[in-house]
């Protein structure tokens, strides 16, 4: 089960995302989703052509393979928008690929 979250919540408790793409679409967007986490997946949705504006739903995970920050947090959404301790946050910054910086 998926939860979508946005900065300040859960989506379900804030906006009904019920048939999210549905509802983007019916304000005239083709739809392009793509793998948040895989720059070429994100690539290939920007270079997909469109005959309407295009709206890119890339699906991601908070927190992927930062699994020392799911074992502090019980919750994700306490390290997606607040501060965390600085030696985390260290942590965290020795775990991003160098490439992705």
């Amino acid at each position: 089960m998926h939860l979508f979250m946005q900065i300040d919540g859960y989506c379900k408790n804030i906006v009904d995302n019920e048939n999210l793409i549905n509802k983007i679409a019916s304000f005239g967007f083709d739809i392009v989703e793509c793998d948040g986490h895989n720059l070429a997946d994100i690539q290939k949705a920007f270079e997909t052509e469109t005959v309407k504006p295009k709206c890119i739903i890339a699906h991601t995970i908070k927190g992927k393979e930062l699994t020392f920050l799911l074992e502090q947090y019980e919750n994700p959404l306490e390290y997606h928008c607040w501060p965390i301790p600085n030696d985390l946050l260290d942590k965290t910054l020795e775990n991003i690929d160098d490439d992705a910086r």
